[in-house]
């Protein structure tokens, strides 16, 4: 994941700088609310609430790069997005899958 996650980052710098585009350079919102409680746990409580976050995260990227996909109308940012798309969609499915995991071993 973090290499994908690295890979369609670099590849979205340079499209984002040609259309004068801020990039955050810190984490705001929610991903910095996400990040606050993780950083305060360890061990199993920390997987556990990891994928909570992932699951919930994929789920609403994959719903914004859909979205987008249909309305974009900069032809070099529609590439990035149907590029990128089935990549999130398969770490949605993993993402999924690990909680499905999580809940199986708790019962």
């Amino acid at each position: 994941m973090i290499t994908d996650h690295t890979q369609a980052n670099d590849e979205l710098k340079p499209i984002a700088d040609f259309n004068k585009i801020a990039r955050p350079d810190r984490l705001e919102g929610d991903s910095d609310t996400a990040y606050k409680q993780l950083s305060k746990l360890s061990g199993p409580k920390f997987d556990e609430e990891y994928i909570k976050v992932m699951v919930k995260d994929h789920d609403k990227t994959v719903r914004d790069f859909e979205d987008a996909s249909h309305k974009v109308k900069n032809a070099t940012l529609k590439v990035y997005i149907d590029k990128t798309l089935p990549v999130l969609r398969q770490h949605q499915q993993h993402a999924h899958e690990l909680a499905k995991e999580g809940q199986t071993r708790k019962t």
